[in-house]
């Protein structure tokens, strides 16, 4: 399968000036890594999230409006990946959520759901 790129999708912007940092520690196992690097691609209108990899980060994108709202960094440890943190947007004209608590969830679930495959029955978010 071959892997995400940032020119998949037309229209992209980078991250906003407007951002919060998130400190983020989770280890992925060299199979996990492996699809995280994979990136995902919407596939169909309902599909809300553009998601790739590029040098050790992992960026995740608005499909309908190709916003970027995450840039998570990683640390290669072993054959796997370890999670550090996180650039969040914090523009308020292009995504609403101000508590990174809940950024900080639902980046986990979207590498979950969409790059690890597990619960794939979950609505979409």
């Amino acid at each position: 399968m071959k892997p995400v790129q940032k020119t998949d999708l037309n229209t992209l912007f980078p991250l906003p000036a407007q951002h919060a940092t998130l400190v983020l520690d989770r280890l992925f196992s060299p199979p996990e890594a492996v699809l995280l690097r994979l990136g995902y691609r919407p596939r169909e209108m309902q599909d809300k999230w553009f998601i790739y990899f590029e040098n050790d980060v992992l960026y995740f994108h608005r499909s309908w409006t190709g916003f970027c709202i995450y840039q998570v960094s990683f640390v290669p440890e072993g054959q796997g990946l370890r999670m550090t943190r996180a650039l969040v947007s914090r523009n308020a004209e292009q995504y609403g959520e101000t508590r990174d608590d809940r950024d900080r969830e639902q980046m986990l679930e979207l590498i979950d759901r969409f790059l690890l495959h597990r619960n794939d029955d979950a609505p979409r978010t």
